[in-house]
């Protein structure tokens, strides 16, 4: 909701506006002298009214900025705005649009709007009634604007109504005139269910209005959406945390698989890479109006890096005294490594200037090598290389040669 960048690229390009924006600014100007010449023409005093709320700048389309300079409307009002703000703009022209629909309307049923004032005294409002819960990019909105009493309905006289199956208490919903306002916890994401009826009570006999709506719930995202373009990348021998989801379906109907995946909890996944280079990860789920949705994203595989020799801490060239050998420990270590991933050591050559190469198992100096360290001379170089180390989750994965370490003796 903090990155308006997916509505830039509707309605801007590199010229300016692009052929999507003209057409967003051609439909709002076409609404408005339609609804001049149909409704103005009859009833003058609302031109002005139509004219302000659909306004998109002068002649040319601009408007003035802070600065005082001429701005295109369309850029003036969306151009490099967060979505959140530019949604809460469209939701404002949406009002518009059913204001200036509640006006002709009432206007037409003989009812004058108090225009100076901006009081309407109408005893009925518009509504929205619509098939579903939630509707998806590029479907049919297929939703009915109609009016409804604002005052002098009958409040039902009792309700029976379930919420996805279960019978909802007194405290739960509100008897209001011509129907019931709902007091309910969303639930968890997915499709939910009202069903019952209202009922009425006329001459002693009940009239049941039927009831059949549902709503979705999706989760409400807490953090951005961040990615890196090409930086797609598993590594073997580790497990890698996943998380997969499909924004309006519940993680109880999304399926996933690849090689090495399993569900943890959620939409939380682990994924242990095999053989190869690439992993693909197959996504597929049903919204909630039965359309199937899937998808497929690939990974590349990189084994994991070589690791790096230790002794006491210190790795590549360093100097320590004598006395330092007995008590130090030979490690390996994955620098710069994004997960942390303990190395046992299995085994290590050491050599001594002018002495035979040890192989010692385990990850200290055994007596040989402290042996070897009381005869040699300070400012000589000890080398420990080959030092073999293991996955203790996963000892069957073959490490990259850990790189060696050079002591000078002081």
């Amino acid at each position: 909701m903090d990155n308006g960048e997916a509505l830039d690229l509707i309605f801007f390009n590199a010229n300016g506006i692009s052929s999507d924006g003209q057409d967003f600014i051609d439909m709002i100007n076409d609404y408005k002298m339609i609804v001049n010449k149909i409704f103005g023409s009859q009833y003058p005093t609302y031109k002005e009214l139509v004219e302000g709320r659909f306004n998109t700048g002068d002649l040319n389309g601009n408007v003035k900025n802070k600065d005082n300079q001429d701005q295109s409307w369309l850029s003036y009002n969306y151009e490099g705005f967060p979505l959140i703000s530019s949604l809460a703009k469209l939701t404002m022209l949406q009002n518009d649009i059913r204001q200036t629909e509640a006006d002709v309307l009432t206007t037409l049923m003989g009812k004058e709007l108090e225009i100076e004032t901006g009081v309407n005294e109408s005893n009925y409002i518009t509504l929205l009634k619509t098939e579903k819960g939630v509707y998806y990019q590029d479907e049919t909105f297929d939703g009915s604007v109609i009016l409804g009493r604002k005052g002098g309905a009958q409040n039902p006289n009792r309700v029976e109504l379930t919420l996805d199956g279960r019978n909802l208490d007194a405290d739960e919903y509100d008897l209001i005139p011509g129907g019931v306002k709902l007091n309910v916890r969303t639930g968890t994401p997915g499709d939910h269910e009202i069903k019952g009826e209202l009922i009425f009570l006329n001459d002693s006999e009940e009239s049941k209005i039927p009831v059949e709506q549902t709503f979705a719930v999706i989760n409400k995202p807490n953090s951005a959406v961040i990615s890196a373009d090409k930086m797609n990348v598993v590594y073997r021998g580790v497990e890698n945390p996943i998380t997969i989801s499909i924004p309006g379906i519940a993680d109880s109907k999304i399926n996933a698989s690849a090689t090495g995946l399993k569900r943890v909890r959620g939409s939380k996944y682990s994924l242990f890479p095999g053989s190869g280079r690439e992993v693909n990860i197959s996504v597929s789920g049903t919204l909630p109006d039965g359309n199937r949705v899937s998808s497929v994203s690939t990974f590349r595989i990189k084994d994991i890096p070589k690791p790096s020799g230790y002794f006491r801490g210190q790795s590549g060239s360093f100097t320590i005294p004598k006395s330092s050998f007995e008590r130090g420990t030979v490690e390996a270590r994955l620098e710069d490594f994004d997960f942390d991933l303990p190395l046992r050591t299995k085994s290590f050559r050491f050599r001594a200037p002018g002495q035979p190469s040890i192989v010692i198992n385990g990850n200290q100096l055994d007596n040989r090598a402290i042996s070897a360290i009381s005869r040699i001379k300070n400012g000589q170089t000890v080398i420990i290389s080959d030092i073999e180390v293991e996955i203790p989750t996963n000892p069957n994965y073959k490490l990259k040669q850990t790189s060696p370490i050079s002591i000078t003796v002081n």
